[in-house]
């Protein structure tokens, strides 16, 4: 990074070196000095455009990972290598900017493409689609992806179970529940913790497909309340939970879902 550092400070306009040197500065975890040099490499590229395929994945990469702004998403089509983790993180953007038909899309696009190399994302990308189906009040669209995810892989009973829920049909849910329960499909087990009643929790944050996982606890802090512990996947900073979904099934088979705000 010494020598991008230099190059800048004797070419202030070179867009491509500030790119690459905005990408160093962010797997170097100089988050600050990263978006500053990402500004510079937008605004210096106007004037001089970025020609090097490298800078160019370059910044479409970072700003997939860190932007939240519309604006920018021409540069990152233009610039992006349109493969399977492109295609995913441009979904996690644009959930993100809550454009859910453009993530649909996308989303749509990668399970048509997707290759054997990536074959066990399936089951997520249909969560995936799922959830931007779902927030464009396409329901049945919705549940007929969460039922594949769960068809390939029975550990996303919490989801097809929380959308039946969402939809009234209890009597579905119970019963996909019941099922799951008699396969030991751990999120389907009530498990208890020093006396208390405890119940596993699924946690979909809209903007960032990592599952997070814990569970409601009852009768710690406030009495009367629950409490959620809650465990991280991968784990990196602490992730904020902006608008997620919670799933959690009590003893009496009944489905909550739960939008949590900021935090």
């Amino acid at each position: 990074m010494k020598q991008l550092e230099e190059q800048v400070k004797r070419n202030p306009d070179d867009s491509e070196a500030w790119a690459s040197l905005a990408f160093g500065y962010f797997c170097a975890g100089k988050w600050a000095e990263s978006q500053k040099a990402l500004k510079e490499a937008l605004e210096k590229s106007k004037s001089h455009p970025i020609r090097s395929l490298r800078a160019q994945r370059r910044l479409a990469k970072l700003l997939l990972w860190t932007s939240n702004d519309p604006k920018v998403l021409p540069i990152v089509r233009s610039y992006g290598d349109h493969d399977f983790r492109f295609q995913l993180s441009l979904a996690k953007m644009l959930f993100r900017l809550k454009r859910w038909r453009e993530a649909e899309q996308t989303l749509t696009s990668a399970l048509a493409t997707l290759t054997p190399g990536y074959e066990e994302w399936r089951d997520w990308l249909h969560i995936l689609r799922g959830i931007a189906r779902w927030n464009q009040g396409k329901r049945k669209e919705a549940i007929e992806d969460f039922e594949r995810a769960y068809r390939l892989d029975k550990n996303w009973v919490g989801a097809i179970v929380w959308a039946y829920g969402q939809m009234g049909n209890l009597a579905k849910a119970k019963q996909i529940l019941q099922e799951a329960a008699k396969a030991n499909i751990p999120f389907a087990q009530i498990l208890p913790r020093k006396g208390r009643k405890a119940v596993w929790l699924g946690i979909l944050p809209i903007g960032e497909p990592d599952w997070l996982s814990g569970r409601w606890t009852e009768g710690v802090g406030i009495k009367g309340n629950w409490v959620v512990e809650i465990l991280c996947f991968p784990t990196r900073n602490a992730p904020k939970l902006n608008g997620a979904i919670v799933f959690a099934i009590t003893d009496s088979l009944f489905v909550i879902g739960r939008n949590i705000g900021n935090g």
